[in-house]
């Protein structure tokens, strides 16, 4: 059984061709619960994000889903996605310390990501999420002499985006350098890398909206 929740856990669902599923099974009763004032509107994402329970529909959002979908949200930060069982909101630990994100755990699965518990049941990591891990390799990554090299080719007044958080694109904010790791347990809407202060030296690209919701001031770039 997979630790996420699945089509097939919500047979009356509609959805569209390819949703984007990845929030654990501990918060299916409260899909089930919305179900019925979604009704009939097309489903394209049910999953967590910064620790909470998100519906997305690419139907029209009435006041009577809208209000299904923030009350399952609400809910959500104070149910465990592992299980089901009591839990609230606080960061995911790393090595017993706040790692950044959030989840919303109950004290048993504090320190266990979905991703972690899918491995456990055998699915693995490329089954997991479709990826192969040997592909996480920093080596791999664009380097500053390569995207400065593409970067020459356009005007040098022309605006460049970086993505948003959820949706859109974002001016860029700052680049920082910084060292990282691969994240061989990261979800499907996880970075294959984090920071870490033993990892390889690298350069963050930072948007507005990426900055925003970092726990932590990004060092600033040497003059």
């Amino acid at each position: 059984m997979s630790t996420y929740i699945q089509k097939s856990d919500l047979p009356t669902a509609n959805f569209t061709d390819h949703p984007r599923l990845y929030a654990g099974r501990g918060w299916l009763p409260l899909v089930l619960e919305a179900m019925p004032n979604i009704g009939t509107a097309l489903i394209c994402a049910i999953r967590e994000d910064s620790g909470l329970l998100r519906i997305e529909l690419a139907s029209t959002y009435t006041e009577m889903r809208k209000k299904a979908i923030q009350l399952a949200q609400a809910k959500s930060a104070t149910i465990c996605e592992i299980c089901g069982e009591p839990g609230h909101l606080r960061h995911e630990l790393k090595n017993g310390k706040p790692a950044g994100w959030h989840r919303t755990r109950c004290d048993q699965h504090i320190d266990t990501r979905t991703r972690g518990i899918a491995n456990v049941m055998g699915m693995g990591i490329t089954n997991a999420i479709g990826r192969d891990p040997a592909l996480s390799d920093i080596r791999t990554a664009m380097t500053a002499g390569q995207l400065i090299e593409i970067l020459s080719k356009y005007p040098r007044d022309l605006p460049v985006l970086v993505e948003g958080y959820e949706t859109g694109f974002d001016p860029i904010h700052s680049i920082v350098p910084a060292k990282a790791i691969p994240n061989p347990e990261n979800q499907e809407h996880d970075g294959e890398f984090e920071k870490d202060g033993e990892g390889s030296d690298c350069l963050l690209i930072l948007g507005k909206s990426e900055y925003r919701r970092s726990p932590s001031e990004p060092e600033k770039p040497e003059e």
